[in-house]
């Protein structure tokens, strides 16, 4: 399956991706989405241990794409669950979801959401906000007072990945409880000097207020 309509040049072939050439640079292309490529946990099991960090994240990244779950991408996905250490964690999180088990989901993000980790938390905010809920919003509603208690005692590099994680936070609970105040909080950042940090106000504020347009909850 070509997603292009048109022969592309391969630039990297991998086991679970390729990157192609395009005119104006290049693509990255998961092969569970382009190819229809099926894993399933038993060949997960036997090699994961042999696996390098980057190599679990290939997977994993690649794995993101997969355009629907089946019964054994659960069994994968519950396995990553107790294997996959928190780099994984931290770029899985947006799979959650599929888990027909939705307590234990909600279970595993909250622990992830509270922990001391110093991988970005998006992800599992974002999860959170998917699956819904009261224990969801819970989590949430903490997960923001701690942050922005957290954001006047760092400075610098950490200080940016922790206002990051705040406006994700401030982003889904627009969606689950409404604009005020928490879209004026991600605002803030607008004018701030670090240009991620901007970049991510923006996009987030301009998602709230197209959705808003729409006529979707939280106008």
């Amino acid at each position: 399956m070509n997603m292009f309509n048109e022969p592309n040049e391969v630039v990297e072939e991998g086991r679970w991706s390729r990157t192609c050439r395009l005119d104006d640079g290049t693509v990255y292309v998961s092969k569970f989405l382009s190819d229809g490529l099926v894993v399933d946990l038993e060949t997960i099991k036997a090699e994961w241990d042999t696996w390098s960090e980057s190599e679990r994240l290939d997977f994993v990244q690649a794995y993101l794409d997969k355009p629907d779950a089946s019964a054994e991408d659960e069994k994968i996905l519950l396995f990553l669950m107790e294997r996959g250490g928190e780099r994984v964690w931290a770029n899985m999180a947006s799979l959650l979801p599929w888990l027909s088990d939705r307590e234990r989901a909600l279970g595993f993000l909250c622990e992830r959401l509270g922990s001391d980790s110093s991988e970005p938390k998006g992800g599992f905010v974002r999860a959170l906000e998917v699956i819904g809920g009261t224990r969801a919003l819970s989590a949430l509603e903490e997960f923001h007072d701690v942050t922005r208690s957290d954001l006047s005692t760092v400075d610098g590099a950490d200080a940016a990945g922790l206002i990051i994680d705040f406006m994700y936070c401030c982003s889904a609970l627009v969606k689950v409880k409404g604009r005020e105040p928490h879209l004026h909080e991600i605002e803030a950042f607008l004018s701030d000097e670090r240009d991620l940090v901007r970049l991510v106000a923006s996009d987030l504020v301009r998602e709230a207020n197209e959705k808003g347009e729409a006529g979707t909850p939280g106008t």
